[in-house]
Formats: C-alpha cells, sequence, structure tokens
C-alpha cells in the first residue's frame, strides 16, 4: 500500500510534468504561429515550416536562435519595414 507521503511526490511529480510539457508546447507553438505569420512567403518559410514541425521544440530553439534574433537585430538597425 503506499503511503501518505509517496502519493503526495507522486502527485507533485505529475503536477510538474505537465506543467512543463505546457510550457514547451505553448514554446513550440508561439514559434510555429512566428513562422506563419512573420516570414515572407518563400522556400525558407516551408523549410522552416518542417523543421518546427519535425523537431518540434528542438526546431522552435533553432528557429528562435536563427531567425528571429537576425530578425530582431536587422529590424534595430533599420534593414526592415515596421510590422514584421
Amino acid at each position: 500500500m503506499y503511503t501518505t507521503q509517496t502519493t503526495v511526490v507522486v502527485n507533485w511529480l505529475l503536477i510538474n510534468s505537465l506543467l512543463v510539457a505546457g510550457a514547451l508546447i505553448s514554446f513550440w507553438l508561439w514559434a510555429l504561429t512566428d513562422c506563419l505569420i512573420k516570414e515572407e512567403p518563400s522556400f525558407d518559410k516551408v523549410c522552416w515550416i518542417i523543421v518546427l514541425v519535425g523537431l518540434n521544440v528542438v526546431g522552435s530553439l533553432l528557429f528562435i536562435w536563427h531567425r528571429k534574433l537576425n530578425r530582431v537585430t536587422a529590424k534595430a538597425a533599420g534593414l526592415l519595414p515596421p510590422g514584421i
């Protein structure tokens, strides 16, 4: 039979696992929608969507690291129009 302490630990692990999974799914969806909305229609956009769907969270990290940071830098330098 399980003790009360074991039940509390199992519940704590379950709740934390669900919170982490929810955060990772939210991050993945944010990166995917950012790619769908902000990227210009091109072959690069299709490739990034394939990477995001295929690699999930790892693909999201790659997208944010490579594309989003480059877009923010270009916007700060005045190379992109406002709204992108």
